[in-house]
């Protein structure tokens, strides 16, 4: 069973630094990231990203080959 979490996110920059806060019913969760920790996430998400369109290409072209 899901559960809808009402959370309010903000991120404040100091120092190329951003803390996000995440809030619902129960428990507050924040952590702290720094600009190169961000940008590093990003280009690991656009890897993986450009990873699966490849992916996505062989299987299209596997199936293609299958097909009579």
């Amino acid at each position: 069973m899901h559960t809808t979490l009402d959370m309010l996110i903000t991120a404040l920059t100091r120092n190329n630094n951003i803390t996000i806060g995440m809030r619902d019913s129960e428990r507050k969760i924040s952590f702290k990231l720094s600009l190169p920790e961000i940008i590093a996430q990003l280009e690991m998400i656009k890897v993986n990203e450009e990873d699966r369109e490849e992916t996505l290409a062989d299987d299209e072209e596997f199936a293609n080959v299958r097909r009579p």
